[in-house]
């Protein structure tokens, strides 16, 4: 099979629509993603079973295709990703297992299907792009940085109006909260995880609650596995490790704002109300 789709597959034509292929044994949720991208201007297909999948794929050569991995189809998924021109592929799986089997094989978009929609989203973004939308300029955006450790504020403070942001500083969550609840141009809230009182997840909990709609990067010097998927279940945008790269800390707020961004469009409204 896989020898057939490498003879078969020509190169993609660039100006003919995204061709996507759901791959999934519970029908309901291939339904609900099939129908999601019938609404865009995409091709879509889904397949529930692995006879579906693999007449499909060597049908219609799709650049995404969203796959549940059952241990079973796991050789059928590789024969998709080793196929020429490869497709992007995204990964579902119902435990942190199989995520780590998928991780080790080499899938890089792998989504855990108790996470919030908004992971997925996310990831179907990657292969959405942006289209029109713009960010913000980094002027018309303002960040609060929150951490207990004056220094770490006021070296962060300082890149990042240097970079042309608008930047406020706590030294507390409660202070950040306070803060938050006073001034609405915040778009970014990058905070320390470990503090006393009130930390990072505590803070990030209660501006779920009180349904604040801003960005979150936690960023701290110790990375626990269950922490940081407790973290992105709550919404947290991206997690740093301490000591923090300046260009990476950059990055990550360009690519919360272009999220943000797109979260006010229609498809990702739908997309998210449906998950």
């Amino acid at each position: 099979m896989q020898n057939e789709y490498r003879d078969t597959h020509a190169a993609r034509d660039p100006k003919q629509p995204k061709t996507v292929l759901i791959v999934h044994p519970n029908k309901s949720l291939a339904e609900t993603l099939f129908s999601f991208f019938r609404a865009l201007p995409i091709s879509a297909a889904r397949a529930t079973t692995e006879e579906e999948a693999a007449y499909l794929f060597g049908l219609l050569r799709p650049d995404l295709v969203i796959a549940g991995m059952p241990g079973e189809w796991l050789r059928l998924i590789e024969t998709f990703r080793t196929a020429q021109p490869s497709p992007e592929i995204i990964v579902l799986v119902d435990s942190d297992d199989l995520a780590e089997k998928a991780r080790g094989m080499g899938f890089e978009n792998v989504v855990l299907s108790d996470e919030s929609p908004e992971s997925l989203a996310d990831t179907v973004q990657l292969f959405l792009g942006n289209g029109s939308t713009t960010t913000p300029a980094p002027t018309d955006v303002t960040v609060l940085v929150v951490d207990q450790e004056g220094d770490v504020v006021d070296i962060v403070a300082r890149y990042l109006i240097g970079s042309g942001y608008k930047v406020l500083t706590a030294q507390s969550g409660k202070t950040a909260l306070e803060i938050l609840e006073r001034d609405a141009s915040i778009s970014i809230v990058l905070i320390e995880l470990v503090m006393p009182a009130m930390g990072g997840m505590e803070t990030l909990r209660e501006l779920r609650s009180r349904n604040k709609d801003v960005g979150v990067i936690l960023m701290s010097a110790f990375a626990d596995r269950e922490i940081v998927r407790q973290a992105f279940k709550l919404g947290a945008f991206d997690f740093l490790l301490k000591p923090i790269e300046m260009n990476q800390l950059e990055s990550s707020i360009e690519a919360c704002l272009a999220r943000m961004t797109t979260r006010k469009e229609s498809w990702w409204k739908w997309f998210t109300a449906s998950g």
